[in-house]
């Protein structure tokens, strides 16, 4: 079985990968946690544009690495699990689209996501892409809810 699981350091994404952990699986079920970083947004000038190329650099720089960080912490939760193998995933792109591809890819069995990601958070919000990949995911996807606050949340 393969599982995959987008992460982005949210109390959502956790109970996403706290769902996975506390589950029996069968041996050998790959788990993958994937996080997308969307590049910054871009700074059109028309003079001296490109001075600021490799401060907007070093910005999508700062985002990958506190995506690695994020997800190698989300790694050990589900490290103590003997069943699984677990690896994981770290692209740039729109998070819609890229884990729609990855899940492709991999030829994703399952995906387990959280039902709320962090608000104004650049990178990979949770929130907007569970609908996404619930409706066009080519396997089952599984919402983790966080609290009771979220029972009464609806897709616009």
């Amino acid at each position: 079985m393969k599982i995959l699981v987008p992460y982005d350091g949210s109390p959502a994404s956790r109970a996403a990968v706290d769902e996975v952990a506390r589950r029996p699986w069968p041996r050998g079920t790959e788990v993958c946690v994937a996080a997308v970083v969307e590049d910054p947004p871009s700074i059109s000038l028309a003079e001296g544009g490109e001075l600021y190329a490799p401060i907007m650099e070093r910005w999508g720089e700062r985002l990958r690495e506190e995506a690695h960080r994020r997800v190698h912490r989300a790694l050990e939760r589900l490290k103590p699990h003997p069943d699984l193998e677990v690896g994981f995933e770290l692209r740039r792109g729109s998070a819609r689209e890229t884990l729609l591809e990855l899940v492709r890819e991999r030829r994703t069995d399952l995906v387990v996501v959280g039902s709320q990601g962090i608000p104004g958070q650049p990178g990979l919000h949770i929130g907007s892409v569970w609908y996404v990949l619930a409706t066009h995911a080519p396997c089952n996807v599984e919402i983790v809810r966080v609290g009771s606050r979220l029972a009464g949340d609806c897709v616009p």
